[in-house]
């Protein structure tokens, strides 16, 4: 004879931690943000948008867009009950991430170093460069989803401490 006996205490307590995580969604939102900024700077790192590569820098040495390493390091998070925001206070990131083109305003040309000396030009087209992990028209990167969600259902039981 096979007898099988459930105890529910087990499910009891972890049905207990989940609803007690999932009251607090200033823990989810930490854990979305903690990982918004990891896949942003894994990006930096792979000079690629989730897997697809940037167009790469046309002169000059190191790492597309971390010359300085200013941009890549002013990537900040933050999270609320309610949002996770990541972010940056450099003001060229924005043509950086979306791409667009640079016009010279107050001087009739741009002027900038390159390998066989300094160039002049009325304008400069950049191309995108996502950094975030949401690239310039919403999407998320590929397996950003995948990742986020992993995040959130570890933050939804075990939580975070």
């Amino acid at each position: 004879m096979l007898i099988i006996n459930l105890d529910d205490r087990q499910a009891s307590q972890s049905l207990s931690r989940l609803l007690q995580n999932a009251s607090n969604s200033r823990t989810i939102m930490r854990s979305l943000a903690t990982e918004l900024e990891t896949m942003t700077k894994e990006n930096f790192e792979n000079e690629a948008f989730g897997g697809s590569p940037w167009t790469r820098k046309k002169f000059g040495v190191g790492k597309t867009l971390t010359d300085t390493g200013e941009l890549r390091d002013s990537i900040t998070s933050r999270a609320s009950g309610h949002t996770a925001t990541i972010g940056t206070n450099v003001a060229y990131a924005r043509i950086h991430h979306f791409g667009g083109r640079i016009q010279a305003k107050n001087k009739p040309y741009l002027a900038f170093a390159t390998p066989n000396g300094f160039a002049r030009v009325k304008s400069v087209d950049l191309p995108s460069r996502p950094f975030f992990p949401v690239s310039p028209t919403g999407e998320l990167q590929t397996r950003g989803d995948d990742r986020l969600l992993d995040v959130a259902l570890t933050a939804l039981t075990d939580g975070v401490r």
